[in-house]
């Protein structure tokens, strides 16, 4: 990437991924916006991570 660039989706590129981190995105501008932070935030955006959480149900974990 160069100048104002960002790797934003991490692991493999998919058509479902980069839907979601696009209705992502424009839900975390759409609020900036909203609270009137847009013009006062240097950098701002979402990224998609390939993590998975971990819950536990009875005594086994859950993804």
């Amino acid at each position: 990437p160069g100048p104002g660039l960002a790797i934003r989706i991490l692991g493999e590129i998919t058509k479902e991924k980069v839907r979601i981190l696009q209705e992502v995105d424009h839900i975390f501008i759409s609020s900036l916006r909203e609270h009137n932070l847009y013009d006062d935030v240097w950098q701002a955006g979402a990224m998609l991570l390939p993590v998975q959480s971990v819950g536990v149900m009875g005594d086994e974990r859950t993804y």
